[in-house]
């Protein structure tokens, strides 16, 4: 025995019933019930992204130094944020400007977004290399040496400034 036809009003009445039930259910629910989902990485990225940007972009006011050779000038260009313009300035020795934050942090070896490093990037600094050992113990040994004569340790000793900012707004180290 075959079903008997249903009339297209039949259907359009069934489907307002369910949509007038599912709001009724909608409205009994209250927003305490819904489960709130912490926010992914991705969105945590992006406000800190956002911070930084917001803390870095300000202008702060200070005093350009060239101590690689002093009483010269320099093009500083920079780029570190998206959306944000491309820095591009030809700056003298010993005279003010007013740049962003992020520009001054540069010029000063510093940048907020490495944590990993305590901040300290060394920018606009060079290397100069030396022996690493303690002062009291002696020269290490090499291993691949067969004659057993010391290899010294080679490392940075020191870090030699090449520009800076001094600051009359801010901080260097944070």
């Amino acid at each position: 025995m075959a079903r008997p036809k249903k009339f297209v009003e039949d259907v359009k009445e069934s489907l307002q019933q369910c949509v007038e039930d599912t709001n009724t259910n909608c409205e009994a629910k209250k927003e305490d019930d819904l489960p709130i989902l912490p926010p992914d990485k991705k969105q945590l990225s992006k406000e800190k992204l956002n911070r930084l940007i917001a803390e870095e972009t300000k202008l702060v006011k200070g005093r350009f130094r060239n101590y690689e050779t002093p009483g010269g000038s320099l093009r500083v260009q920079i780029r570190k944020y998206p959306g944000i313009p491309a820095f591009d300035k030809m700056m003298n020795d010993n005279q003010m400007y007013e740049v962003p934050l992020y520009v001054a942090r540069h010029l000063n070896g510093v940048d907020k977004v490495a944590e990993g490093c305590n901040c300290k990037i060394n920018t606009c600094a060079w290397p100069t290399h030396g022996f690493q050992w303690e002062a009291d113990k002696p020269m290490p040994m090499s291993r691949l040496d067969d004659g057993g004569i010391p290899v010294p340790i080679i490392g940075i000793t020191k870090w030699n400034k090449r520009y800076g900012f001094d600051s009359l707004e801010f901080d260097t180290s944070t």
